[in-house]
């Protein structure tokens, strides 16, 4: 019993660093591919602790393994755009316009009363009253509400009730999302043109940039490191 109670501890503590270092995140945000790994680490670990015939090892090295693996991956997403649209996927458009996108919910196998339950959880209960609303690749839904369905804000005692259409970023650690680009009516030559304006010779210089509500570029820097 002793032995069962000691196993455990270690491999407790052995796990709590080795999640710790996949970086934080809530079980309801977790990619399928980090969901996988928390699956796999849970299984390998529970055979260890039901059988004392089994050594800590075999249940050590495959979770060290899967957690560098994973930590290699997620440094490999932050410099790959393309990488990280095939493993992780990108958010899809469910509504626009007010207009449920019936093709990309055939697409993505999500029915309209899913859509709705979530739309209420929000708040909204009239599709006509959001303006976009994207799938993340969690799973959670992010809607946009027509400016004529907004909060009222303190911006909002401006009699200006022009609709605004949401910020959208085309610059993501210096590499330059060109769907994004194209999806807002520019182009490569905008943007070069923008970056010149600010004194930036190349996207590479930007952390992340994009277009905010009123159609103008922002942008901040990447921070230049230590040596």
């Amino acid at each position: 019993m002793l032995l069962l109670i000691i196993r455990t501890v270690i491999l407790y503590i052995f796990i709590f660093f080795a999640l710790k270092a996949l970086g934080k995140r809530q079980i309801g945000e977790l990619e399928p591919i980090e969901l996988v790994v928390i699956l796999i680490i849970s299984e390998t670990t529970a055979i260890a602790i039901q059988s004392n015939a089994i050594p800590l090892f075999y249940s050590i090295v495959p979770t060290a393994a899967l957690c560098i693996l994973q930590i290699f991956i997620s440094l490999i997403n932050l410099k790959s755009i393309h990488l990280r649209n095939f493993i992780y996927g990108r958010p899809a458009i469910l509504i626009k316009n007010g207009l449920v996108q019936q093709d990309e919910m055939r697409r993505l196998r999500v029915n309209i009363s899913d859509l709705m339950e979530q739309l209420r959880c929000q708040g909204v209960f009239n599709v006509n009253d959001v303006e976009f609303a994207l799938l993340e690749n969690n799973g959670d839904l992010s809607t946009y509400l027509k400016r004529s369905k907004q909060p009222l804000t303190v911006g909002d005692m401006i009699p200006d009730c022009r609709q605004e259409t949401p910020p959208i970023g085309i610059v993501f650690d210096g590499v330059v999302n060109i769907d994004n680009l194209k999806s807002c009516g520019r182009d490569e030559n905008w943007l070069k043109a923008q970056l010149k304006k600010e004194g930036i010779n190349n996207p590479s210089e930007i952390f992340i940039g994009g277009i905010d509500e009123k159609g103008e570029f922002y942008f901040q820097k990447r921070e230049k490191k230590c040596r």
